[in-house]
C-alpha cells in the first residue's frame, strides 16, 4: 500500500524550501523541482543564499528560468511571471533564512554595540558529528577555493604556517587586495 506521506506531493513529503516556493512564492511546479533536484537547494536558506543581492535578478533568470521545459523563452508572458514570482520569494527568503545577510545583520549589531569580537557574524549549530582533521580538511579547502564558494576573488594564494593559514587574495568588486589569517579553535569549536 502507498500512505499519503509517501507521495511526492503530499505536503509531508516536500522539503521546506518547495513548500515555501509552492505557497509562499506562487511558483510553478516545474520550476520548483528544477530547483530542488537539478539545483538541489534543500532549504530556504539554500536558496537566499545563492545568489548575492547583486545578482539575484539576472540569476533567477538566467539560472533557474531560462533551463526548465517551456519557460526557456524570458519573453514570454509565462516565464516573465516565474521569473517575478522567483525574485520575490528569493527577497521574502532573505527576511525568513537564518544565514541569510539580512537575518545576519541584526545580532553582528548587537554584539558590536556591546563590543563584542564577532568577526564575520556567521555563525551554526555546534557540529558533533565530525573529527577535528574533517573540520580542518573543510577549513583548508575552502580557504584555498574561495571561489567556489560565490567569492567574488581572484590572485588566490594560500600559504601554511603553524597553527594557521595565511591567505591573500584581489577581491574583484574593488580591485583591493587584501590578506588575512584563518586560524581554527578546536577549545571554541571554531
Amino acid at each position: 500500500p502507498i500512505y499519503h506521506w509517501q507521495c511526492s506531493n503530499h505536503p509531508a513529503a516536500m522539503s521546506a524550501l518547495a513548500q515555501f516556493l509552492l505557497n509562499d512564492g506562487r511558483v510553478d511546479a516545474q520550476v520548483v523541482s528544477y530547483v530542488t533536484q537539478t539545483l538541489q537547494l534543500d532549504s530556504v536558506s539554500d536558496f537566499a543564499n545563492f545568489w548575492t543581492s547583486a545578482e539575484y535578478e539576472k540569476g533567477v533568470q538566467a539560472d533557474i528560468v531560462q533551463k526548465v521545459a517551456g519557460f526557456g523563452d524570458t519573453s514570454s508572458p509565462a516565464a516573465k511571471l516565474q521569473t517575478t514570482r522567483l525574485r520575490a520569494a528569493w527577497k521574502l527568503a532573505q527576511g525568513q533564512a537564518p544565514g541569510s545577510p539580512t537575518a545576519a545583520k541584526a545580532p553582528v549589531k548587537e554584539a558590536a554595540a556591546a563590543g563584542q569580537c564577532v568577526g564575520m557574524g556567521w555563525t551554526s549549530p555546534d557540529v558533533t558529528t565530525a573529527t577535528w582533521d574533517g573540520l580542518w580538511a573543510a577549513l583548508v579547502f575552502k580557504a584555498r577555493n574561495p571561489e567556489k564558494f560565490k567569492m567574488d576573488v581572484s590572485d588566490v594564494v594560500v600559504a601554511d604556517r603553524p597553527g594557521y593559514l595565511a591567505r591573500s587574495m584581489t577581491i574583484n568588486a574593488t580591485g583591493k587586495r587584501v590578506e588575512e589569517h584563518i586560524y581554527a579553535s578546536e577549545r571554541k569549536g571554531e
